[in-house]
């Protein structure tokens, strides 16, 4: 009995697929010819090269660097100074094309070293790798600084 049920049952389903309208063609189209042309280039932001540095009491840590050349045209510089231990020096700028050095604002330099990193920005925001270094501030006058 529960088999003729079943077979009942699959016989319905199998019938209600048949019937159901299968889909139909539609004469709705969309055309929208529009053409063009351009052409466009590669290009990589070189980094700055030469990073050197100098720190000493009284004086905060100093970055120099050399310009780039070649490349795609610079925007300018930007710079990060990040923490890497508790409560260590932190914070960040932005320099002209033309700049090839930055001292760190004493604001930023707490007790404790972080990483100095540079670079340079070139058209549409792209940056290049980065060139790094390293800060400390040992008191609020006594500072080092060093370039890998």
């Amino acid at each position: 009995m529960k088999r003729r049920y079943l077979v009942g049952a699959g016989l319905l389903v199998m019938a209600a697929a048949l019937t159901i309208a299968p889909p139909r063609q539609s004469l709705a189209s969309w055309t929208y010819p529009q053409y063009g042309s351009g052409s466009f280039t590669a290009g990589t932001v070189a980094p700055a090269t030469s990073l050197a540095c100098t720190a000493g009491v009284l004086s905060p840590p100093k970055f120099t660097w050399t310009a780039p050349t070649g490349g795609l045209t610079r925007g300018g510089y930007a710079w990060t100074v990040t923490a890497t231990t508790t409560g260590g020096p932190s914070g960040n700028g932005t320099l002209a094309p033309s700049a090839t050095s930055v001292t760190l604002p004493s604001g930023i330099l707490s007790i404790g070293s972080g990483t100095f990193s540079l670079t340079a920005t070139g058209p549409g925001g792209w940056t290049s790798i980065p060139v790094t270094g390293t800060v400390s501030a040992f008191t609020g006058l006594v500072y080092s600084c060093s370039v890998p």
